[in-house]
């Protein structure tokens, strides 16, 4: 959606985080080298995944808002 509203196709590659960083010219701290590694299919996730996937989906949700004007 991004990559559509802004007309810039680039944006197609990148992760919620990078993303929010280039729509909301505000910084998100990348994701972790552990994160990436880490077991997101388990029964129970970490505080570290927790605290991960909240700020990917904070990151979408801003992004979201922006792009759609509300």
């Amino acid at each position: 959606m991004a990559a559509d509203v802004l007309h810039q196709p680039r944006l197609c590659a990148f992760g919620a985080r990078l993303l929010a960083s280039e729509v909301l010219l505000e910084p998100f701290k990348a994701r972790s080298a552990s994160m990436a590694q880490a077991n997101w299919v388990a029964e129970e996730l970490t505080q570290e995944q927790i605290e991960c996937a909240t700020t990917d989906a904070y990151a979408a949700y801003k992004v979201g808002k922006k792009l759609l004007g509300v």
